[in-house]
């Protein structure tokens, strides 16, 4: 793999979206400090909060670096429209990079990021680095990361339930055992909580604040890959997720108060889905020119039109086997 140092005036885009998690804090500072061109890290964080539980801005030195929305918990609409406000605060930084509030970082992981996409981008105009993180624990106040032995399998790629299709056109993504490699695999899902690509997506890919929290990947998969984005696995992404969510509130928890019930969220959320995945015509939020939904089947297995999961979308995928340099035929 060709390695590529990150220009020092390349700056990473760093969207989160935060649901009262106290863990918000140390992520933005671990990506600050872990980062090796730290004054090039911009944020844009949509904090939804209680003031006496939301982030301090004073406490950070970097804070200038940080653009910032904190909203009341009862307004917020779910997930997918609070990552489509932090998106407009994309200010045409070079490369995008979007995690969950509950994110540790590897030392070096802008240069390490950027160094793969530019390997990815000798072959692919608009390559996405994406996939299931490693874990890390989260108790009495510790963080304990999971680090991934040498020579291991890993859960890295990203495949589907074997019963695929779950409330209509709602498809249900998993990670799938690979054995680890440096290289890259195509894929044909995507992780929302871990998207690295460049600053262009913002434009490209407008993220959809109909959507609540089911579909968001599937949607941004298939949206990305009509739009010619090509998706791609690694087994050494330099993140770290926090899977365990008993530590903090949750959106639909029921002392939760919200201003729209979740579950009407959750009904507009997968009419938008079908709307998208049938290829009904919605403007930017919807499907790609560049490929077809029939491209889509065939590569990946999943027919949303028919509702029809081939069996390469839950096993062991052909396109897994191909050589990352080449394209999709």
């Amino acid at each position: 793999m060709v390695i590529t140092v990150l220009h020092a005036k390349d700056k990473i885009f760093v969207n989160i979206a935060s649901y009262r998690d106290p863990l918000l804090t140390n992520t933005i500072e671990k990506a600050y400090k872990n980062a090796t061109y730290k004054q090039n890290i911009v944020f844009g964080v949509v904090e939804q909060a209680y003031a006496k539980e939301s982030l301090d801005l004073n406490s950070f030195p970097f804070k200038k670096q940080i653009r910032y929305l904190r909203i009341e918990p009862e307004q917020s609409r779910g997930c997918c429209w609070a990552r489509s406000i932090a998106q407009s605060m994309w200010q045409n930084e070079e490369y995008y990079l979007q995690i969950d509030s509950h994110t540790e970082f590897d030392l070096g992981w802008d240069v390490i990021y950027t160094a793969k996409l530019a390997e990815l981008k000798r072959w692919h105009d608009k390559p996405i680095i994406t996939g299931y993180p490693h874990g890390f624990d989260y108790k009495n106040g510790v963080i304990k990361k999971h680090i991934r032995p040498k020579n291991s399998a890993v859960d890295t790629i990203q495949v589907v339930s074997e019963n695929c299709f779950v409330n209509g056109y709602y498809v249900h993504a998993k990670g799938g055992v690979y054995d680890t490699t440096e290289e890259f695999t195509h894929g044909f899902m995507l992780s929302a909580g871990s998207i690295f690509t460049l600053g262009s997506f913002v434009e490209d890919i407008p993220y959809d604040p109909v959507l609540f929290f089911n579909g968001e990947e599937q949607s941004l998969a298939l949206r990305a890959w009509t739009k010619g984005y090509n998706l791609f696995h690694t087994s050494n992404i330099p993140l770290y997720h926090c899977y365990d969510n008993s530590y903090r509130k949750m959106y639909w928890d029921e002392d939760e108060i919200k201003l729209t019930d979740w579950t009407q969220l959750e009904k507009n959320s997968m009419k938008r889905l079908q709307q998208i995945v049938t290829g009904e015509y919605i403007g930017s939020y919807g499907i790609g020119n560049e490929r077809s939904i029939e491209d889509f089947a065939k590569w990946s297995g999943i027919d949303y039109k028919n509702k029809i999961c081939d069996t390469k979308a839950y096993t062991d995928i052909e396109m897994f086997k191909l050589d990352y340099r080449q394209k999709y035929i």
